[in-house]
């Protein structure tokens, strides 16, 4: 097969099970305006859903497609499994298993799942802190309802529509910041709140460390309450230390992780780390009734095989692009292992600084959110204004970052395209993004850190604001 070919096999597989955010479109780019597989020239300060293959990721790819057969996925995907757990375990320690989705939206569902086969009849009350920072489908998944009009299968189920009658779930939300932008420390509201609930019912707390703009919630809370919660903590970001996520397995928390944002994957791949714990209550035997409604989300090879009694109930659906996109994400999550944590952590630093300084040079137009100190240092997230000193809405937010991702740029030294981050609402207002992935923070290390190229990010989104808006 020609390379040609070979390109062409590789696109449609990594933009092929999932829902219909990775699809192709006429113009051959997705709905972030890019294709995973055009990555050369283009400088990622992006690091979200609309990241492409890294020149690392695509080598590896290009084996894998060399290797796989139906005969040996089931090989490959329990590999994927176990070398992602040992990526994570620093300890060594066998303490959970990786269950396995399309995209960090899906994992919202397995929770649901799990609650309906430990607690069977009992009324669902999740408490969600953040929903307006999470990915676009994350709240209707935890809501239980279809986030897309398609599903992994290419199946219509209708965006919005219950994925069954019969779960109904009791949702309350807390906002990740104030009118004025300002982070909002939820801690005594989530306890108040879960000391009211009734033991009748079953408890499902969604927490998240690194929102779309690197909020992290204080988890400290959850060895505080005495009742039982099923706790979820949403990492999908992966910007935390390996430390903090093994804690928090032995806080008997799950946790979900994608690889398709730091570690600039193509969208989308997800994983919930599921503590043994919890594990053991999922062993069954379980009515099929009870998982019938996750088997139009799940397939039989997203649950592991430790649990036979439950992946019995899940299609026989051999997902190449899941694994595809877990092994890109993974390539780049052994790379930067090989980096000292310390000097990965300095070029971070070294970024934030010069980043926010050429924010600051326009006071004009571009703006810090507040509390931008207290998230998380690989994310930068400001408003923007027009001449009249108003902030952009989200539609004219949304239509500069079109701007910028889908035109070519000078200045850049290699690179004549630039991914920057999907602007992000809140209340009535909104904010853009910068942030930094694996892949770049490696450049900086093994070649060279320029600040002017940085600045030079900064400014095109201040001249493509000024073109369009003054």
């Amino acid at each position: 097969m020609a390379n040609a070919e070979k390109d062409k096999e590789l696109e449609k597989i990594i933009t092929s099970g999932g829902d219909e955010r990775i699809w192709l479109q006429e113009n051959h780019l997705n709905k972030y305006y890019s294709n995973p597989m055009q990555f050369e020239g283009v400088l990622n300060r992006g690091s979200c859903t609309c990241n492409t293959l890294t020149p690392d990721s695509k080598k590896r790819l290009d084996e894998l497609l060399n290797t796989i057969t139906d005969q040996n996925f089931t090989q490959e995907v329990e590999r994927l499994r176990e070398e992602l757990k040992s990526m994570i375990d620093i300890a060594g320690e066998d303490k959970f298993e990786l269950f396995f989705s399309p995209s960090g939206s899906e994992l919202n569902y397995y929770p649901i799942l799990f609650s309906r086969l430990i607690h069977p009849g009992k009324e669902i009350t999740s408490l969600i802190t953040c929903p307006e920072e999470l990915g676009s489908g994350s709240l209707k998944a935890a809501s239980g309802l279809s986030f897309s009009d398609y599903n992994k299968f290419d199946e219509f189920i209708g965006k919005g529509t219950p994925i069954s009658e019969e779960i109904q779930i009791h949702v309350e939300t807390y906002a990740a910041r104030d009118q004025e932008g300002k982070i909002i420390d939820h801690r005594q509201a989530l306890i108040e709140k879960i000391n009211t609930l009734p033991n009748s019912q079953s408890l499902i707390g969604n927490l998240v460390i690194g929102s779309k703009s690197g909020i992290e919630d204080n988890v400290t809370i959850i060895p505080r309450i005495q009742k039982p919660v099923l706790w979820v903590v949403d990492m999908c970001q992966l910007r935390v230390p390996k430390n903090l996520i093994n804690r928090l397995l032995d806080w008997d928390v799950m946790i979900m992780v994608t690889g398709s944002k730091f570690h600039q994957a193509p969208p989308f791949c997800g994983a919930l780390l599921v503590p043994k714990r919890i594990l053991q209550m999922l062993r069954g035997p379980f009515d099929k009734d009870i998982v019938e409604p996750f088997t139009h989300i799940f397939s039989k090879y997203d649950i592991p095989p430790s649990l036979p009694g439950l992946r019995k109930h899940f299609r026989d659906f051999k997902n190449k692009g899941l694994l595809f996109r877990w092994e890109a994400a993974l390539t780049e999550m052994q790379l930067i292992d090989d980096y000292d944590v310390t000097e990965v952590i300095e070029y971070i630093d070294l970024w934030n600084h010069t980043v926010i300084e050429a924010i600051h040079s326009y006071p004009e137009t571009l703006e810090l959110m507040p509390d931008t100190e207290a998230t998380n240092k690989s994310i930068i997230s400001f408003r923007i204004k027009n001449k009249a000193g108003q902030y952009l809405n989200e539609p004219e937010m949304r239509r500069i970052y079109k701007e910028v991702v889908l035109n070519q740029h000078s200045g850049l030294g290699e690179y004549n395209k630039v991914l920057i981050g999907q602007p992000v609402s809140y209340n009535d207002r909104t904010f853009i993004r910068l942030a930094l992935g694996s892949y770049p923070i490696r450049k900086f290390i093994t070649e060279k850190f320029d600040p002017e190229r940085e600045r030079r990010v900064v400014e095109i989104i201040r001249d493509t604001a000024l073109h369009l808006f003054g």
